[in-house]
């Protein structure tokens, strides 16, 4: 086995350990798809998206991932809380920038985050 290899098995015997929470904000196309990846590989899926709930489930949760294909405005306003969240709980492990796009809107890019560590 190549250490490539060896660092990715290691990497997912501890995910499988730790089983952490992660929460989705995504699309209605892909999310039963995320959901079962991340239960596959042994972490806690969460598709939590209304903004009034974000905030709070972002605090329970190990990692918040973003996916920002085919957005609708409610769903941005929530990626755009969630985001700004995580960053104030965990500042060293995320990254949100807000910028606006050519139609004016607010759109959020960027979001890495290690349940791992």
């Amino acid at each position: 086995m190549d250490e490539h290899a060896a660092a990715a098995a290691e990497m997912l015997a501890r995910l499988r350990v730790k089983r952490p929470l992660i929460h989705h904000i995504t699309n209605f196309v892909v999310m039963h798809s995320t959901a079962n990846i991340t239960l596959c590989v042994g972490a806690l899926p969460v598709m939590a998206h209304a903004a009034e709930e974000v905030e709070e489930m972002v605090g329970a949760a190990a990692v918040l991932v973003l996916n920002l294909g085919t957005l609708w405005p409610v769903q941005a306003e929530a990626m755009l809380l969630a985001g700004h969240r995580a960053n104030q709980l965990r500042p060293s492990q995320a990254g949100l920038q807000e910028r606006s796009g050519r139609d004016g809107r607010r759109k959020a890019r960027a979001w890495v985050a290690d349940c791992l560590a």
